[in-house]
């Protein structure tokens, strides 16, 4: 066993939720965490859900952590993408390595 954590952006979309499943299953990670907008709609005890508001990431500072981060934000094709979405999708990505990058300076 591994003894590895991973943090999971986008836990309730189509890949998110499979990467999820793997992720729990795999003997190399003691804990999963997902950050979510909405509750998911099972449990694990290896997994924790944390609900956030993507758009303010950085009031989860303290949330965000994990050796190995793995971000399945995006509006599936199906769905259509608007300008406005594909923006959403880049900025929250970038703010989670913002967030990121200032917890290791503070370690």
């Amino acid at each position: 066993m591994m003894n590895r954590t991973a943090l999971v952006l986008g836990a309730t979309g189509l890949i998110g939720e499979q990467l999820v499943k793997l992720l729990l299953q795999s003997e190399e990670y003691v804990r999963v965490t997902a950050l979510v907008r909405s509750p998911l709609p099972y449990s694990h005890p290896k997994l924790y859900t944390v609900i956030v508001d993507f758009a303010r990431l950085e009031d989860f500072a303290e949330e965000i952590v994990g050796q190995d981060v793995f971000c399945c934000l995006g509006t599936t094709i199906v769905h259509g993408r608007s300008t406005a979405q594909i923006q959403a999708d880049s900025s929250r990505q970038g703010c989670l390595c913002d967030v990121s990058d200032r917890r290791e300076q503070t370690r």
